[in-house]
């Protein structure tokens, strides 16, 4: 089976071995392989997400108690920088589309407060119709959402990986992996990607 340098999977199990000084592996099982991503996602993440935390608390803590102790920021750190918007696919995430998601909520149930706590089927008129009209285009948006989500799956390296980890497990036979592709430094193994 043939695992791309790219993937997600790829980059987060050569992660360690880059910290630890360790050379990347040319081949490994299949099964091997999989038991390091499931030890990596619910150990050593969570371990490392909890660590960041810590650090970040102490951190903050520390800053805020320095000026009490006579150590005062430099006046580089006091400036202010702008940043650009963030963007999603090339495009800016402009801070107008959370306010006009609130605008709708506030709309369907402050500025018409019947339909807000009332059964469909008790309201009259206008606000019913309203009320059926947001369910629907939630209901198609979730549904929308569900086989999209469940096609981009599908299509992942991961889900394959996944099933060809199981049918492995069923024949009771590991295939050897093979590493194809640029790393996501857009070097190869061969090429020094152990830097």
């Amino acid at each position: 089976m043939k695992i791309n340098r790219g993937s997600w999977h790829y980059r987060l199990w050569t992660f360690y071995f880059r910290q630890l000084g360790i050379d990347i592996p040319k081949q490994i099982s299949l099964c091997r392989y999989f038991w390091e991503m499931v030890w990596t996602v619910c150990v050593r993440l969570p371990f490392m997400v909890v660590g960041a935390i810590i650090m970040g608390v102490v951190w903050l803590v520390a800053t805020l108690l320095a000026p009490l102790f006579g150590y005062l920021p430099k006046r580089e750190l006091l400036e202010y920088k702008e940043y650009g918007l963030p963007k999603v696919r090339g495009h800016k995430l402009l801070p107008i589309y959370p306010v006009l998601a609130g605008l709708l909520v506030w709309w369907s149930y402050v500025a018409i407060p019947e339909s807000a706590n009332k059964p469909l089927h008790e309201l009259e008129g206008g606000a019913a119709w309203y009320k059926a009209f947001l369910f629907g285009v939630a209901a198609v948006s979730v549904s929308g959402l569900f086989v999209w989500a469940k096609t981009k799956i599908e299509e992942s390296e991961s889900w394959r990986l996944l099933q060809a980890f199981l049918k492995a497990k069923k024949e009771r036979v590991c295939p050897i992996l093979e590493f194809v592709g640029e790393g996501w430094i857009g070097k190869t193994d061969e090429e020094g990607e152990t830097e």
